[in-house]
Order: structure tokens, then C-alpha cells, then sequence
């Protein structure tokens, strides 16, 4: 991740610089910044395309069109040659610097050619606008305040609150909403005066107003033409070119594996499109509970040099820490903080499983969804359901007409797919993953039992994991990275 802020009709140098210092954790491997016309920019980047040559910001030819980004732009290969089609000279390899240009020749609609997960900032020298974007589902944060004719944005809040613009005073009902919902939808933040960019978006600023724009949105209505066998086929299919889609990297890529059907499954989509390494990370707390033993079994079944870390004290003794990044209590942000850190240590980048729940429903809640008069199919994984136009209306090709369309064989026996809904034993619900998944068949699992790769080789099951002790608490995660900035944090 990188990290972008920045003002418009305040501030200077040394303000943006100080609003990017808060989020110097985001983007550790450098710093870079602009300034004119009452607009500075700021960026803070974790180099992951073209390490040497993607600095920011990034301009068009005449510098007449300036960015900042955070993201990444999956289609970026095919949008590449459309700019260079186009007459445009590009001097680097990464995503950011297809969209000066693209905009150049567009203007903001060129937002909705992007299949990806991104937050920008685009100026306009010529017009005077600053516009913020942010992707179709929200993924990659984008905050922002105004207040007086004055824009400040910033990656996370804590950057638009070091601009002085406004106090970090409390949203009330913010705090209601999580107390209830767990969690705060829509623009809301746990500051009155900041809000969220809402995903498929941009906010133009120009003349001290500000103006949302929706460039992008989910058309749930439902599609009744689609058959139950062409669901599963077509979902099988877009998930293993998700995963192919984010394997653009020119660093190595992890997973964060918990064991569950969400990341494990993205380990074998993983292990169907590479055969080289597979970095996996998991997280114990050396408790019972504890969804180590599920992880180890996937990584050793799909063979990834797998690692996991066990704490042995207090998790709570992190959740400050934890909810300075989040900027609010979320549900399991205290694990994922926790994990993050130490897959950060060998990995820029990891694929994890959140956001199953959201598409599919999995789980106890589930059959409260159901149907009436349905006994064998969640409502949510009904032909026909509103998400049956989602992989359209984002871009992705429409799901399959039939299935052998890609290449595969329809399946026969469709009442035998509930079962892999229904949550089974723990043992039989990662042999009917393989299945599902048509991948390697769980009897007979290769590899060395009792063992697991990490970065040094093969080691013991005795010597397995890393024990975390108090240590850890208060180290920021860039101080682990040579040349790293500092991360500046509150005391508790």
C-alpha cells in the first residue's frame, strides 16, 4: 500500500510534508511532493511495479495533469497500450503514470476504465480542479475535509488532521452505529468533520466548492437466465482470474492463511496459476481456538513455504496500536494488525480472504436468508440473486452463457454442491474444498508430514512459528524496513 495527502487553497511544503510524515507506514520506500496554485501534493510509496522508475508524483508530458496514487490498477498492461497507441511517451512501467494521460485525453470518465483497487488525486493545472477518485467497492481508503473554501484529503485521517483544517473531535453517531452495527457505513468516520470518499466516486474542487460524481456502480437487478451449474462454473472461473489479476507484482506476493474456505481457496486459485514459491502466513495465539493446525494442512496439501507467528501475551496490549491504523474499532482488526506486522518483515504485498462473507453469506447467518419454502439454498447463492450483474457493471467479462464456453464440464449432480455450503466437520470441509475447487485430490496429501517450509528451508513441527513477546509492542512497522521514516504515534 502507499499512502497520498494533500490541500487546496492552504497550506505549503512543509504542511503536506508533516501530513505525510503520519502516514509514512504506508509507504515506506520513498517520498515525493508537489506544489502550485494554491494545491500541494503529497506521496508516500511502498514500490511494488517497476521499483526503480515509479516515484511520484507523476505528470503527463508538459506537466499540465499531476497525480498521486495508491492501488493498483489491474487492466494496467491493456491500458498501457491504448495511451501508447494514442501518441502519449511513457518513461516507466507503473500503473500511476497511465493516468495523467488517460485523463488528458478524457477527462475524470476515464476513472471507469480502471479494473483495479485505487485512491488518487488528479490536478488540473489548466482548468484549476483537483479531483479525488476512489475504486467502484471502496477497497483502498480516501478521506477528506473541507471547510471554508479549503480542500484536505488524505489516506487515512490522521494525515487531513495534521493539516489543521479541522479537530479530531468525535462523531457521535459513528460511534452509535459501531456500538450496534460493528462497523460505520457510508461516508461516516469517527471524526465529525471528516468524511469518506463513498466507493465509485470522484470529488472535484474547484473555486473552494466541492462536487461528488459517481463514475461507477453495482446493478443489482437480478438475472433469472442464468442456471445454477452455469453460477458455480462462472464463479469458478472469475474467481481464478481474480487471483491472476493480482499477481501483477514485481515483488513477491504472500497469502494470509487462516485455514478457512476464503483464503485457502485463494491458495489453490494461487497454486493452479503459478508453480513457483508460494510465501503463506498464519497467526495463533496458542489457544485452543486456534485455526493453525487447518493452515498448516493447506500450505503442506498446495506445498507453500508456510510461517506462522504464536503470541504469548495479551493481545489487548496491541489494540491501541491497532486502532491508531484502523482510526476505529474494527472486527478483527486487532488479528489482522497483528498478522500484517509480521508478514510485512518478508512480503510487500498479500492476498488475503476478506470479503467472502460479504459476496456469499457463508456461515450461521445464513439461513436467515433462505427462501421461503427453500431448505437447501441460502438466498445469496440463488441463481438469479442481485449479484448476478455485479462482474458486468465492474468491468469483468458478463459470466458464461454455458459453461463449456471456458473450457470445463457442466456438473451433473447439483444437489451435491450444498453439502460444500453447509458448514461440515472441520476434517471434511478442506477434503470438499479440493473438490470444489477442482484441484489435487485431499487423499494422499504430498509433502512432508509434520513439517513446514519457511524461508530457510524445511523445519521440525517442534521448532515451527515465532514467539512473540512484548517486544513487540510499540515498534512501528516501518522501522523494520532499512531507510525507513518514522511513524509517529500518540503515547496511550
Amino acid at each position: 500500500m502507499c499512502g497520498i495527502a494533500g490541500t487546496c487553497g492552504f497550506g505549503d511544503d512543509e504542511l503536506v510534508r508533516a501530513m505525510t510524515d503520519t502516514i509514512a507506514h504506508r509507504g515506506p520506500d520513498g517520498e515525493g511532493f508537489f506544489d502550485g496554485d494554491g494545491v500541494h501534493l503529497g506521496s508516500r510509496r511502498l514500490a511494488i511495479q517497476d521499483l526503480p522508475g515509479g516515484s511520484q508524483p507523476m505528470a503527463n508530458e508538459d506537466g499540465s495533469v499531476v497525480v498521486v496514487y495508491n492501488g493498483e490498477i489491474y487492466n494496467y498492461p491493456q491500458l498501457r497500450d491504448v495511451v501508447l497507441a494514442r501518441g502519449h511517451r511513457l518513461k516507466t512501467h507503473c500503473d500511476t503514470e497511465i493516468l495523467p494521460h488517460l485523463y488528458e485525453d478524457e477527462g475524470i470518465d476515464f476513472a471507469a476504465r480502471l479494473n483495479g483497487i485505487f485512491a488518487f488525486a488528479v490536478y488540473d493545472l489548466a482548468r484549476g480542479k483537483l479531483f479525488l477518485v476512489r475504486d467502484p467497492l471502496g477497497v483502498k481508503p480516501l478521506v477528506y475535509a473541507v471547510r471554508d473554501g479549503k480542500l484536505a484529503f488524505g489516506s487515512e485521517a490522521k494525515a487531513v488532521l495534521a493539516s489543521g483544517l479541522v479537530g479530531a473531535e468525535l462523531d457521535e453517531t459513528s460511534l452509535h452505529l459501531t456500538m450496534n452495527v460493528r462497523y460505520v457505513p457510508g461516508h461516516r468516520t469517527f471524526f465529525r468533520d471528516i468524511r469518506r470518499l463513498p466507493p465509485g466516486h470522484a470529488l472535484e474542487f474547484a473555486g473552494g466548492q466541492a462536487r461528488l460524481l459517481p463514475y461507477a456502480a453495482i446493478d443489482w437487478t437480478p438475472d433469472t437466465s442464468v442456471s445454477r451449474g452455469e453460477w458455480l462454473e462462472g464463479i469458478r472461473f472469475h474467481y481464478g482470474e481474480a487471483v491472476k489479476r493480482q499477481l501483477l507484482s514485481d515483488v513477491p506476493v504472500g497469502v494470509s492463511l487462516s485455514g478457512g474456505i476464503d483464503s485457502s481457496s485463494i491458495v489453490a486459485m494461487l497454486r493452479r496459476a503459478v508453480s513457483g514459491p508460494i510465501k503463506t502466513f498464519s497467526l495463533g495465539f496458542g489457544e485452543p481456538t486456534d485455526e493453525t493446525g487447518d493452515a498448516r494442512f493447506v500450505a503442506q496439501t498446495f506445498e507453500t513455504e508456510h510461517q506462522e507467528v504464536v503470541l504469548h501475551e495479551p493481545a489487548l496490549a496491541h489494540l491501541g496500536d491497532a486502532i491508531w491504523h484502523t482510526e476505529e474499532p474494527k472486527v478483527n482488526s486487532l488479528q489482522l494488525y497483528l498478522l500484517h506486522r509480521f508478514i510485512g518483515e518478508h512480503v510487500s504485498v498479500v492476498l488475503s480472504g476478506l470479503g467472502g462473507d460479504e459476496l456469499f453469506g457463508p456461515g450461521p447467518r445464513a439461513g436467515l436468508v433462505r427462501a421461503p419454502g427453500r431448505r437447501s439454498w441460502p438466498a445469496r447463492a440463488r441463481p438469479g440473486h442481485p449479484q448476478a450483474r455485479v462482474a458486468g457493471r465492474l468491468r469483468v467479462p458478463q459470466l458464461p452463457a454455458a459453461p463449456q464456453r471456458l473450457g470445463l464440464q457442466p456438473r451433473t449432480a447439483q444437489a451435491g454442491v450444498h453439502a460444500r455450503i453447509r458448514r461440515p466437520a472441520p476434517g471434511a470441509c478442506l477434503g470438499r474444498l479440493h473438490r470444489l475447487l477442482r484441484g489435487r485430490p485431499a487423499a494422499g496429501v504430498p509433502g512432508p508430514a509434520g513439517r513446514v517450509r519457511d524461508q530457510d528451508g524445511v523445519r521440525p513441527a517442534a521448532q515451527r512459528g515465532h514467539h512473540v513477546d512484548g517486544a513487540l509492542r510499540g515498534v512501528p512497522r516501518a522501522a523494520a524496513r532499512p531507510g525507513a521514516g518514522p511513524v509517529r504515534r500518540p503515547h496511550p
